[in-house]
């Protein structure tokens, strides 16, 4: 659940904050009608706070990303060409061992089961499966963890990263930029 649909942050860079203006109304609506079954949320913008605060300790940000992932092997799906664009890669930076799995850049889920099938070659025992797949994400979470698999959505985190350790300027250009799909 995005964090600014309940809170209003003065922290956010002034790209995000005039997006959340716009959207945040609309979608919080829609929310208060589900039913809530949890009152627990994670921030769904844990994985692209460069791109959305102004002032925050960025380095600590991602050094407990680092922490959390240190030394595991991971199955990371994407889309092709994706990581291709990354000069810095937090996985691998954290030491971990990365499997790469590749999907389609591009409607996705027309190959959800075969992508899923990819991933079930790596045993769930020794793998967590992190994705980066748009909406495509959620289900194959849910598919594998269904099937005993540490499975995440890690979205925008490795480009956030890369990002941060380029020190690209976060202008109102280079955050649409970033957003626009790969």
């Amino acid at each position: 659940m995005p964090y600014a649909y309940f809170s209003e942050n003065e922290n956010f860079t002034q790209t995000v904050s005039s997006f959340w203006r716009f959207s945040v109304p609309r979608y919080r609506k829609q929310i208060l009608r589900l039913p809530q079954k949890a009152k627990f949320f994670i921030d769904t913008g844990i994985t692209q706070a460069y791109q959305t605060y102004e002032n925050y300790d960025f380095a600590l940000h991602f050094r407990t990303w680092k922490e959390i992932f240190a030394g595991r092997n991971i199955v990371l799906v994407s889309g092709d060409g994706i990581l291709d664009k990354l000069r810095y890669h937090l996985l691998k930076d954290a030491g971990c061992e990365v499997v790469d799995v590749h999907a389609p850049s591009v409607n996705a889920f027309s190959k959800l089961a075969e992508t899923v099938n990819k991933v079930l070659s790596y045993p769930p025992e020794k793998y967590i499966v992190c994705i980066i797949l748009g909406p495509t994400a959620k289900p194959m979470v849910v598919d594998l963890t269904q099937r005993g698999y540490i499975a995440c959505d890690i979205g925008h985190l490795l480009k956030d990263y890369d990002a941060w350790m380029r020190k690209i300027e976060r202008s109102n250009e280079n955050i649409t930029n970033f957003f626009r799909p790969d």
